[in-house]
């Protein structure tokens, strides 16, 4: 998934959001920011399989996995 020169993002959410964000990481036994780099990662996937997002950005053409 990740590869670990990762980049660092910043991002706002509702509280709501952020609360469920949490419950749902500490469900499934993973940090916060795993579980959001790992939602984050599968939508851009999604987004490009489906034609919503042409990536200019060769080295991550991961639309075969």
């Amino acid at each position: 998934m990740s590869n670990p020169m990762a980049k660092k993002v910043f991002a706002s959410v509702p509280d709501a959001v952020a609360k469920d964000l949490e419950e749902w990481s500490k469900q499934q036994g993973r940090s916060l920011s795993n579980l959001i780099a790992y939602l984050l990662e599968n939508s851009v996937k999604k987004a490009k399989v489906q034609g919503e997002f042409v990536s200019k950005n060769l080295e991550a053409d991961d639309t075969q996995e």
